[in-house]
């Protein structure tokens, strides 16, 4: 989520993806690390498999699937419940954003959210700064400026409210 922080436009804060608990509620498996735990559209298939598996390229996987929804509006394995969608993530391929957009998406872009949701994590991207790279070429020469966000921060967040 974007959000105007201390004056710095464009701040990014990530928020919580459902893996989130209520507090007053003691969790015995808390510190279990054999339990699957997280949103099944979410979870990479290797955690699936094995839910001790997990390093940057899990969360990579999870990224590309949260990139494909904001490109394309819906959810990459539509599913009827959460055991549907474990299978899918694990036997069916990635689907191009492209496919399912209702716009045009530039294929440097295409291609990067389907490498992050590559079922191989050898396949992905292999850290966010990789990522990041690639978004850089993929804008070219956007014509986004810091002064631009800032100007649409002072315009817009007293309708949107805190942030």
């Amino acid at each position: 989520m974007l959000c105007n922080r201390g004056g710095e436009a464009d701040f990014v804060k990530l928020l919580d993806f459902g893996l989130g608990r209520e507090s007053t509620t003691p969790d015995k498996g808390a510190t279990e690390t054999q339990i699957l735990v997280g949103t099944p559209m979410f979870i990479a298939p290797e955690r699936i498999i094995d839910p001790t598996c997990m390093d940057e390229r899990s969360d990579i996987f999870s990224l590309g699937i949260v990139a494909f929804i904001l490109l394309t509006g819906i959810e990459p394995h539509a599913s009827t419940n959460s055991m549907d969608s474990l299978m899918r993530t694990l036997h069916e391929a990635p689907v191009a954003p492209s496919t399912m957009a209702p716009f045009p998406i530039p294929d440097d872009l295409d291609q990067l959210v389907l490498d992050c949701q590559a079922r191989k994590p050898e396949l992905r991207p292999q850290s966010v700064s990789e990522i990041i790279e690639r978004l850089i070429r993929i804008a070219g020469d956007c014509s986004w400026t810091p002064d631009d966000a800032h100007a649409w921060w002072t315009s817009f967040a007293p309708v949107m409210g805190p942030g």
